[in-house]
């Protein structure tokens, strides 16, 4: 499978391919994002205003980037409920086509919860979806788990992730972790 793309979109899946692995090293494109979260008053309600976009930090060249910029904007709307935090959410992604392939730009969604260990941590579980980016893949299904934790005496926060594919279209699994910062 081929991934390119804000999220690491599938772009192709070659199943009667070489089993033998393409391995490029180094650090890839960086992803920036920003969210704004409000609660209006009377509305037991968060709504999240979010977006990101995809820089080209690698060269097209080191295999680690498409060499084009990509983004996404979205909203996200979570009910409070105590130590959990049900949500749903959409994204749109608009995705820089590649030297081979012409992608399509499409919709993404959420719905999950969150659970407050404490004060400072919450653990993550949700189901994704997202449109395929070719006519080469089959749109992706896949859960999600990840935690938070806020850094003692800081405004930083550390998290990290893992996915579990469940369609053709999504990575058979994948794993991250991320620094940001409240403002």
């Amino acid at each position: 499978m081929l991934f390119t793309g804000i999220d690491s979109t599938p772009v192709l899946v070659a199943p009667g391919a070489n089993s033998a692995r393409n391995t490029a090293e180094g650090f890839g494109d960086l992803t920036l994002g920003a969210a704004y979260t409000f609660a209006p008053a009377g509305v037991g309600l968060e709504l999240e205003l979010s977006g990101r976009a995809k820089l080209n930090t690698a060269s097209r060249s080191s295999k680690l980037s498409s060499g084009e910029l990509d983004y996404a904007i979205g909203g996200q709307i979570t009910k409070p409920l105590g130590d959990f935090g049900p949500f749903v959410s959409a994204t749109y992604r608009v995705l820089g086509d590649t030297a081979t392939y012409r992608l399509r730009n499409g919709l993404a969604a959420s719905a999950g919860t969150s659970l407050a260990i404490g004060s400072r941590t919450y653990l993550l579980a949700s189901y994704h979806y997202s449109e395929r980016a070719t006519d080469f893949v089959k749109d992706a299904h896949e859960v999600f788990a990840g935690a938070v934790t806020a850094l003692p005496n800081s405004r930083l926060r550390f998290s990290g992730f893992g996915t579990l594919g469940l369609s053709r279209g999504a990575a058979a699994a994948s794993a991250g972790l991320a620094l940001s910062s409240d403002f």
